[in-house]
């Protein structure tokens, strides 16, 4: 197992050679710019004053969220972080895919009726005055109502996509076109909160849901009175006096009418 000064050693190395490997460009090709010299734009020198504040752990789990969420770090600086109000923040919880009775199948007619009924939801919701969305981004419910909401924020661009998730490798065991959904869906978002302390940790999942209802004031959830999970979800969120919106559990496949 890895060890913390297995780690800081790791780190070190890699950035020796990095170094060692710009100043090997830079002979070769006059042009090259070395992005340590690059002029800090002023929120990057504000993540620096910020790093210098920190002790090499914390260093290497602030890298670590940095890498996470494609460079930019304000989200992991208190002070520069998208300020969650409560009352216009809204979350979401349902089944992941392989306990939803169309699973995968987007041409499902049950499938169908359920985003246009979580589009109208959303819409209302935007228009109660709600303009954040927490997610944990699990393939399943909560994937498809990231979808919608990024698909109303080129109507409402306004609105914000916040991803909570654990830590950062999470989706590695996932099926690859999980991950890449999972991924793709993660770049797309206005902030990533990562909640990670440290990398095993095993209550994960109470710790993001702790998180996403205590920053919530309205749920959006599909409920089929079969998943353990999801009731404590919502039975938490009635504790928290979160409005609670349920959409319309459809279980039976729908039959297409022909015209």
């Amino acid at each position: 197992m890895l060890t913390y000064e297995h780690e800081v050693l790791f780190n070190k190395l890699r950035d020796e050679k990095e170094k060692r490997l710009r100043e090997e460009r830079k002979k070769i090709d006059p042009n090259y710019v070395d992005p340590d010299e690059v002029q800090l734009s002023e929120e990057h020198k504000q993540q620096k004053a910020y790093m210098d504040t920190l002790t090499p752990r914390e260093k290497l789990r602030y890298k670590l969220r940095l890498e996470l969420n494609g460079g930019h770090l304000r989200e992991y600086n208190p002070n520069l972080s998208y300020k969650i109000i409560k009352k216009r923040t809204l979350c979401f919880a349902g089944n992941i895919f392989n306990r939803l009775p169309w699973r995968r199948n987007k041409n499902d007619e049950r499938y169908k009726q359920v985003r246009k009924e979580l589009d109208e939801k959303l819409e209302q919701a935007i228009n109660d005055g709600y303009t954040t969305f927490l997610s944990n981004v699990r393939i399943g419910f909560e994937s498809m109502c990231v979808e919608e909401v990024l698909k109303l924020k080129k109507k409402y661009p306004k609105i914000k996509f916040i991803a909570v998730i654990p830590f950062k490798t999470i989706h590695i065991k996932w099926d690859i076109k999980d991950q890449i959904k999972y991924n793709n869906l993660l770049s797309q978002a206005d902030e990533i909160r990562c909640l990670v302390e440290e990398l095993n940790f095993t209550d994960y999942i109470e710790k993001v849901e702790e998180f996403i209802l205590d920053h919530s004031s309205r749920m959006i959830t599909l409920y089929f009175n079969n998943n353990g999970p999801v009731e404590k979800r919502i039975n938490n969120a009635k504790e928290k006096n979160i409005d609670i919106v349920y959409l319309t559990p459809i279980y039976k496949p729908i039959k297409k009418t022909l015209n």
